[in-house]
């Protein structure tokens, strides 16, 4: 029985006004969609974990060229790592956006403000054999964002829901081919892979959804 980490049944956005902080995000969000680029946001840790080096690197050097007009990478936290990002998107191809940590109730509107959701996690088969559960997934379907994925595991929901793009990522090469696949996708299939995405968070991820499905499987194991 696989228990995941259950989204709630409601969308992250607070009842606060946003902080001027995450007005300001969200304006040069708009202002790289308006030039024509898809915006790929990243919500939470800068750590060795987190893939986030090698999406940068996949994104630097002529090779990325291509990708110049066509995205825009926004980091959203800190950690560890930082430092070496800020380093790291100062030669960039594409335009990269790093800010610090930003209020909770903050994250689910720059989130729904842009194209696609990357859940960065480093690419270790059997450390994710059995499963995987990153509150940053449902972060962004929850918000009908198609979320980026570098790795293929076992029951993560970006497949099951065919919410978005799912690759094994173990070069640069491959995640820059994966980013170019991700900022050809039309418009209708991001919008229905949002709308998917969104659909099972809400139904199978829903905590009473997770609790009926845990007590019946107790229940089924008492009456063996």
């Amino acid at each position: 029985m696989w228990v995941p980490n259950g989204a709630g049944e409601m969308s992250g956005r607070g009842t606060e006004p946003l902080s001027d902080g995450a007005k300001s995000l969200i304006g040069k969000i708009q202002d790289q969609k308006a030039q024509g680029r898809s915006v790929l946001v990243h919500a939470g840790s800068m750590g060795p974990p987190n893939a986030l080096v090698p999406l940068i690197e996949a994104v630097t050097g002529p090779e990325a060229s291509n990708l110049a007009s066509k995205l825009a990478i926004v980091l959203v936290g800190t950690g560890p790592l930082e430092d070496e990002l800020r380093q790291r998107a100062a030669t960039a191809a594409v335009p990269v956006i790093i800010v610090g940590r930003v209020p909770k109730d903050d994250v689910a509107s720059i989130v729904a403000a842009s194209d696609f959701g990357y859940a960065g996690v480093n690419n270790i088969e059997r450390l994710y054999k059995y499963g995987i559960s990153l509150n940053k997934l449902a972060d962004y379907l929850l918000e009908g964002v198609p979320a980026f994925l570098p790795i293929a595991a076992c029951g993560e929901p970006v497949s099951e829901a065919n919410a978005g793009l799912v690759r094994s990522v173990t070069s640069v090469q491959q995640m820059r081919a994966a980013l170019q696949d991700l900022v050809a996708l039309p418009i209708e299939e991001r919008r229905a892979m949002g709308q998917r995405g969104r659909a099972y968070m809400l139904s199978d991820y829903d905590y009473l959804e997770i609790a009926r499905r845990y007590a019946d499987a107790i229940a089924a194991v008492c009456r063996s």
